[in-house]
């Protein structure tokens, strides 16, 4: 029978995990059987090899390890072109030059007002935007994918 290894890049991985997380992965012998490490929040963090699973520290995974940040907000042209015609592109253009966390706050609120070129103001409600977030963990942002009640975090 022929052996079969599958490789992954174990360093992209490693790269976007908590530090404490990524030293004490690093510190286990075996990591060619690591299989997935798993980061629930309120439990504490393991690796799960082939023939064993091992805690990687006795703090629990908090909300400071794993959280959302808002990276971009995203126009509905659909609804902002009918509801502001003329100004519509002033407005676009104003959403594309805002901070997204700035916006994505004043919407969380209930409306991002904008000051337009001609001293008038427009507000807008949250069916205006679609505001983008990325799982940052530890700072550094990570591709998800839900499966069930799992959520697996991908480095790009």
């Amino acid at each position: 029978m022929t052996e079969v290894r599958i490789t992954d890049d174990l360093d992209a991985l490693l790269a976007v995990l908590p530090p404490h997380v990524e030293a004490a992965i690093r510190r286990i012998d075996g990591k060619d059987d690591l299989i997935e490490v798993v980061l629930d929040l309120g439990r504490v963090p393991e690796a799960r090899y082939f023939d064993r699973e091992a805690i990687l520290d006795e703090r629990e995974v908090t909300e400071a390890d794993l959280e959302q940040k808002v990276v971009a907000i995203k126009p509905v042209k659909s609804k902002v072109g009918p509801t502001f015609k003329t100004k519509g592109k002033e407005v676009l253009d104003m959403l594309a030059a805002i901070d997204p966390q700035e916006a994505a706050a004043a919407l969380d609120k209930g409306a991002l007002e904008l000051v337009l070129s001609d001293g008038s103001k427009v507000e807008l409600d949250p069916s205006f935007v679609e505001v983008q977030k990325k799982l940052m963990i530890e700072g550094k942002a990570v591709e998800t994918l839900q499966v069930r009640d799992i959520l697996i975090a991908v480095s790009p």
